[in-house]
């Protein structure tokens, strides 16, 4: 009984436990695959139906790359690219505003006037005035949501096109701009100050 005891005490085990990960990186991998699947087959029904969504869009703009590319070979370095992302940003943060118009069915034509009044405030209070930057800043927000409360609260409560009020904002913002500008329509800020911390890199 002893010797049989310590035979089947030296019998090796041939059973082992199956490592889990290949089995889970199969599993990973056919969910990543059936995932890209259903995207393919909903992205063909959208376009036999006519629904391109931001497909142009980003065809476009591959496009634009490609051509710029081959005509410089330095419009996709990183130089370049950090010149373009602090050249788009005051357009960018327009273009996000304008969004939410289109998407309600209106148009939007009194923006760059209205943002050039917001700008013009902001530089002649600085420059001109010796208000510190940061509080030329903010009367320059606040002279930007003064004006679109205007615009906001008469296409609200009177009804009239916002085509019409905006174009008449476009004029009406613009004039004040030039008027605050003054004879001279420039002002030259400062070099070290914050707008051109915000735009160095």
């Amino acid at each position: 009984m002893r010797r049989t005891a310590d035979n089947a005490r030296a019998e090796p085990t041939t059973a082992h436990a199956e490592d889990p990960r290949p089995r889970r990186g199969r599993a990973v991998a056919h969910a990543l695959a059936r995932a890209a699947e259903r995207w393919v087959t909903v992205s063909r029904h959208k376009l036999s139906a006519g629904e391109v969504g931001s497909l142009p869009v980003l065809l476009v703009l591959a496009a634009v790359w490609i051509t710029f590319q081959s005509l410089n070979q330095s419009f996709l370095s990183p130089r370049n690219l950090s010149n373009l992302s602090v050249e788009v940003a005051g357009t960018g943060l327009i273009a996000v505003g304008i969004v939410f118009v289109l998407l309600i069915g209106e148009l939007d034509l009194s923006v760059g006037s209205i943002s050039g009044l917001a700008a013009a405030v902001f530089a002649v209070l600085n420059v001109d005035n010796g208000v510190p930057e940061w509080l030329a800043a903010i009367i320059g927000v606040l002279a930007g949501t003064a004006a679109g409360t205007i615009q906001g609260f008469s296409f609200a409560r009177t009804r009239v096109p916002a085509f019409v009020v905006t174009l008449a904002g476009l004029l009406t913002w613009n004039g004040f701009m030039l008027s605050i500008l003054g004879t001279s329509g420039t002002v030259n800020l400062d070099e070290n100050g914050l707008v051109a911390k915000l735009t160095s890199y």
